[in-house]
């Protein structure tokens, strides 16, 4: 059985709709909004997935298939953004043809905020490269859950294997 991991640094959804390229409220799926959390704003990148699954693909191989906006707020599903950001050009989503998604990216502030990694220091690890951190990494580990487990620079000693469940 496959597993469904939930990454809650990354934001993903489905654009419904057609909008063109000065809307400033973005639509998504029934249930995709809550994904983007309440924390703004929130850059993102909307591309047309059904020429390029990855919108990195589609940023390089031809920049006018993707767009980075600002999302400043949502209400449900409806995302309200700031359009072509970073040098980008509004892209044209009225081609009801074509699947346009939406993957925003909580800034560190943002996660921090929302408490949706988790610091192996505060379960104790050192990070000084003397003292055994095996015990405190595993309590991180199994304490984060689904959420991101952040490893501060530091040089931590793990003297036995790690269980990642």
């Amino acid at each position: 059985m496959a597993t469904s991991w939930t990454w809650k640094n990354f934001s993903k959804g489905t654009i419904t709709g057609s909008h063109n390229t000065v809307v400033t409220t973005l639509n998504v799926t029934t249930g995709h909004g809550a994904r983007f959390g309440s924390s703004w704003p929130m850059m993102a990148v909307v591309w047309n997935s059904g020429a390029f699954p990855d919108p990195q693909d589609a940023f390089h191989d031809s920049p006018s298939k993707s767009e980075n906006v600002k999302i400043t707020g949502r209400t449900a599903d409806a995302l309200t953004v700031v359009r072509a950001q970073e040098s980008t050009s509004g892209l044209d989503m009225t081609d009801t043809g074509q699947t346009f998604q939406i993957m925003g990216v909580h800034s560190a502030a943002q996660i921090g905020s929302e408490t949706l990694w988790e610091n192996v220091k505060g379960f104790g690890c050192t990070g000084d490269g003397v003292t055994d951190d095996t015990a405190a990494m595993q309590r991180a580990i199994d304490h984060a859950a689904k959420t991101v487990v952040h490893l501060r620079l530091g040089l931590y000693k793990i003297t036995s294997p790690l269980k990642i469940s």
